[in-house]
């Protein structure tokens, strides 16, 4: 019975790992296009849609592909572009109102990584219905969403092809070892659907 379990749990990630794969460049390529548009109208500031637009779709994808019992509601997009969608913000913000953040801030690895900070932290109650481990999530997000952004910050092609596999593979692999630890009590547990 164990295998069985663990070849769920294997499957479940290899899709998560496809879906994340397949949004990430559904996401960037959706936020360069939504990014020329801003910059049509707005000229100075095309950086405010892309976290957004990454985020959404990613979380779409994994929402409508992985069959993920946690990310089964649209708050699992809404919280992933959400929370990539804010550091982007504040950047731009700080750009517009501050003369921008230090440079070490400013790196697409950094603003990745608080992003996927962002994003743990916004699904965190969603993911802790689901499993007494539910804090990992936090550091899952911080770690995929980094290695995606220093995937990009190598360089846009390489990037565009293994980001979203490495930002899967973390967090997917983190939401087969959460799944595994159900809620600690009743009142915490959540619906699988």
């Amino acid at each position: 019975m164990q295998s069985k379990s663990n070849d769920i749990g294997w499957r479940f990630w290899g899709t998560w790992v496809m879906a994340t794969t397949i949004g990430w460049p559904i996401g960037i390529m959706t936020a360069l296009l939504a990014a020329h548009i801003v910059n049509v109208v707005y000229p100075k500031e095309t950086n405010l849609v892309v976290g957004l637009f990454l985020g959404a779709a990613v979380g779409y994808v994994q929402r409508r592909f992985a069959q993920n019992p946690i990310a089964a509601s649209w708050r699992w997009v809404l919280s992933t572009s959400v929370g990539m969608g804010i550091p982007y913000v504040v950047v731009v913000m700080a750009d517009e109102f501050w003369g921008g953040i230090p440079a070490a801030l400013d790196s697409k690895v950094a603003i990745a990584a608080v992003g996927g900070l962002i994003t743990g932290l916004v699904q965190l109650p969603n993911v802790r219905r689901h499993s007494r481990r539910s804090g990992w999530w936090v550091l899952a997000n911080i770690v995929g969403w980094g290695l995606g952004g220093l995937a990009m910050a190598i360089g846009f092609a390489g990037g565009l092809l293994i980001g979203g596999a490495l930002l899967g593979v973390v967090t997917g692999g983190a939401m087969v070892w959460l799944l595994q630890s159900p809620p600690s009590s009743e009142e915490n547990a959540g619906s699988w659907t």
